[in-house]
């Protein structure tokens, strides 16, 4: 008699080794959320930036520049918007070049027009600034 024997996998051995894959790969996925890792290095990259501007307007305060001619709104009566554009704080003739290289915009939609920061008096030369956009909640510095 004459036998022969078949080597190979069986659908349900192919069928479990599938089912662990897809499952260690989901576990992955959710471990490393990359959408939450993205939304975490904006903010650390927001954050950065807010204090890059208070140093440079510190730098400027101790070389003798007033926060009085900013022309600020209080911090308890709203904030101003950082940007080149009408009706917002500029700071670009305060800052740059001897400070900063340019002012920083906000990684989602800023612009020079509109850098997507606040800045606000605190009084006593204290000055907050801001990043309402921050998807984390708002990201605020003051000195």
């Amino acid at each position: 008699m004459n036998t022969k024997k078949l080597k190979g996998f069986t659908l349900i051995e192919v069928l479990v080794v599938i089912a662990i894959i897809a499952i260690l790969a989901a576990v992955t996925i959710i471990a490393l959320n990359p959408a939450e890792n993205i939304q975490d290095a904006r903010d650390t990259e927001r954050n950065s930036e807010v204090t890059q501007i208070l140093n440079g307007i510190s730098q400027w305060i101790v070389d003798g520049g007033s926060i009085t001619t900013l022309s600020l709104t209080a911090c308890g009566s709203g904030t101003d918007n950082l940007g080149t554009g009408t009706g917002n704080i500029d700071l670009t003739s305060q800052l740059t070049p001897t400070y900063m290289v340019a002012i920083p915009t906000d990684p989602q939609g800023g612009t020079d027009a509109d850098t997507g920061y606040d800045i606000c008096d605190e009084g006593n030369d204290r000055v907050t600034i801001s990043a309402p956009n921050a998807e984390n909640g708002t990201i605020s510095v003051s000195r």
